[in-house]
């Protein structure tokens, strides 16, 4: 690896993308991942547009487990993104990532905010927004997210409008209002009865507020 260092150095631009690449698999067979990582993530810098370097650098990422690291990569390759749905999707699992491996729901919440701007009526992006609120403890932002859903919806009672009452209900439950998550899972319900997310939330709720006869129904 210690000439490929010195390659790496000296080559003309249009060849470092293969000579770095080729630094980072010898690195890596040499049992210096953490290295191999550093070196590509360095070359990037330079070179924010050389996709090679950053998808070889995301497994790297993911098979070390760097999940932070993994996040902030995906997030930056965003704005670049050739076309809109490229950036949609490379902003949703950047958020996925900081939301569920990193535990860092304040850092995808501007992730999926970005997200929701690029496609305002995918219901399930607003969904994920109002729980990385409410997992931010950011409560009111979340119900107003949530409320917004609902008052779209008007007296209309389409199935997709169960999600919303269910997403309230694990609102109202985190912030300990067990009797309003209640009647929400139970609005959810009449609004789809065949849904198992939401009957089994709505039995297990009732049960241990112990009204059993509720819980067995559902």
């Amino acid at each position: 690896a210690e000439w490929l260092e010195k390659l790496v150095a000296v080559v003309d631009p249009a060849h470092r993308t293969a000579a770095i690449l080729r630094l980072g698999e010898a690195l890596v067979a040499a049992g210096r991942p953490e290295q191999a990582a550093e070196r590509l993530d360095a070359s990037l810098r330079l070179d924010p547009e050389a996709s090679a370097v950053r998808d070889r650098l995301a497994t790297l990422y993911r098979e070390q487990g760097a999940w932070p690291k993994l996040a902030e990569l995906v997030a930056g390759a965003a704005a670049p993104a050739p076309d809109k749905a490229t950036r949609r999707a490379r902003l949703l699992e950047a958020a996925e990532l900081y939301g569920d491996r990193c535990g860092q729901p304040e850092s995808a919440i501007p992730l999926l905010e970005q997200a929701s701007d690029l496609a305002p009526e995918d219901q399930a992006v607003r969904l994920d927004l109002a729980d990385a609120f409410a997992r931010a403890q950011r409560y009111d932002e979340a119900g107003a997210i949530l409320q917004a859903m609902i008052d779209a919806f008007g007296g209309r009672r389409p199935k997709e409008r169960a999600p919303v009452h269910y997403q309230i209900a694990r609102l109202q439950l985190s912030m300990g209002n067990r009797a309003r998550a209640l009647v929400e899972l139970d609005t959810a319900t009449r609004v789809d009865p065949q849904n198992p997310a939401i009957l089994r939330a709505l039995a297990e709720l009732a049960r241990d507020d112990g009204q059993l006869d509720r819980a067995e129904k559902s």
